[in-house]
């Protein structure tokens, strides 16, 4: 019987068991409460925190329109993720070893921002495939439910993981509780990449001639200036880019604010995902009923609360509790938009232009996503609560573009 369940639902089952485990590795090597304090231990750099904010964010987008070109007149497209996904596993698990002898690696810093960005990248390159797979074997009226499985099973693994890293952040000696760390995080990745690398890819059905990058571009360009929900949506993903530049700083004002030890990141870890698991059981409901507007709406809502309750949490804070609020908010928003706007893009998207909207909306992000250094230096000469505010009118912005879209 469970065989029998299997065997019809596998493509669903596996990538769903794919994006629980990369959501539990993400637990490990997260840009929001991980990196920063890890990466604050070789510098006190904002411009250093926010590039590793923007490697995270141009890793995925900017090869896409490249890849989606590539692939266009191909019957098929898995092997597009998997070559570059284990190039990426074998990324993050060389930080994890060379993580472990760091003090005696010099320039480590620099290895390890060109394995991370190797990571990211190997993930872009392998995204429009993923994509392109999913919304042949996920129909519609799943979507919402396999983005949601994904999401909110992976965030009760990460609320473990939360807990896993707060006793390891606290009982082992620094570097080798980061490498333990990464470790877990890498070993998720591998068994992750190989469960997708299972599922059964149909043969595309609409399969371009092959065409000069000049005319991909120029039609992208078309999509662009005549699509209004296209054209919507990305000026709302464009600002979306502009408030993750916030991001990698949150933790950072408040744990030196407060002087607290690392192993607080723990409970960050753990708030942040509380916020995905509880919202996410909202979010995978309305997208399931094509309400992808309003999920970005009220996640957008969600992100300007984590920058004012961060600005509040600081400075007026009576007790230690009050300080996860903004993660719990910022898990809530996160997952949010990463549901609303994936399935709100799929859903514009025409299945015979697929390739073309997914590779074109992708890249030209790119310049949005390269923003995250420049916070450093609305650090440096205005404050951290500038930036926050800054953070806070941009969700207010995409608060307002979302009641444009309607798709």
């Amino acid at each position: 019987m469970l065989l029998f369940f299997y065997m019809k639902n596998k493509n669903f089952i596996l990538g769903i068991v794919n994006g629980i485990l990369f959501f539990f590795s993400a637990t490990f090597i997260s840009s929001s409460t991980i990196l920063p304090v890890f990466i604050s231990k070789f510098t006190s750099s904002s411009f250093v925190l926010g590039l590793v904010a923007a490697i995270e964010a141009t890793g995925w987008q900017l090869p896409q329109a490249f890849v989606a070109k590539y692939l266009e007149d191909k019957k098929y497209k898995k092997f597009m993720y998997i070559i570059p996904s284990y190039i990426r596993f074998g990324a993050i698990f060389l930080i994890a070893i060379l993580t472990f002898r760091v003090i005696n690696i010099s320039h480590y810093l620099v290895i390890f921002l060109l394995l991370y960005s190797i990571y990211l990248l190997g993930g872009g390159v392998a995204g429009i495939s993923f994509m392109d797979i999913v919304s042949k074997v996920i129909p519609p009226r799943k979507r919402g439910s396999f983005w949601g499985y994904r999401m909110g099973i992976g965030g009760i693994l990460a609320l473990m993981g939360g807990y896993a890293a707060k006793v390891i952040l606290g009982e082992v000696a620094f570097p080798k509780n980061y490498a333990l760390l990464f470790l877990i995080a890498s070993i998720s990745v591998f068994i992750a990449i190989s469960c997708f690398s299972a599922v059964d890819e149909p043969p595309e059905m609409h399969i371009k001639k092959k065409r000069s990058y000049k005319s991909f571009f120029k039609n992208g360009i078309d999509v662009f200036s005549k699509d209004k929900n296209f054209k919507t949506l990305f000026i709302i993903r464009a600002l979306y880019a502009l408030f993750f530049m916030s991001i990698p700083f949150y933790i950072i004002y408040i744990k030196s604010s407060f002087s607290l030890p690392d192993s607080y990141v723990g409970y960050f870890i753990i708030a942040q995902m509380t916020g995905y698991v509880l919202s996410n059981l909202v979010w995978s409901r309305l997208s399931n009923r094509s309400l992808n507007a309003l999920v970005i709406r009220l996640s957008s809502i969600c992100l300007f609360l984590t920058a004012i309750s961060t600005i509040l949490g600081v400075k007026f804070v009576v007790n230690y509790l009050f300080l996860l609020v903004p993660f719990l908010f910022l898990g809530m928003g996160i997952t949010g938009m990463n549901t609303g706007y994936l399935n709100s893009l799929l859903a514009i998207a025409p299945e015979e232009n697929r390739q073309l909207y997914l590779g074109i909306f992708n890249t030209m992000l790119v310049p949005f996503l390269i923003s995250p250094p420049l916070a450093g230096y609305v650090i440096k000469y205005i404050s951290y609560t500038g930036l926050f505010i800054f953070a806070s009118v941009v969700a207010i912005s995409m608060t307002v573009f979302s009641f444009v879209l309607n798709k």
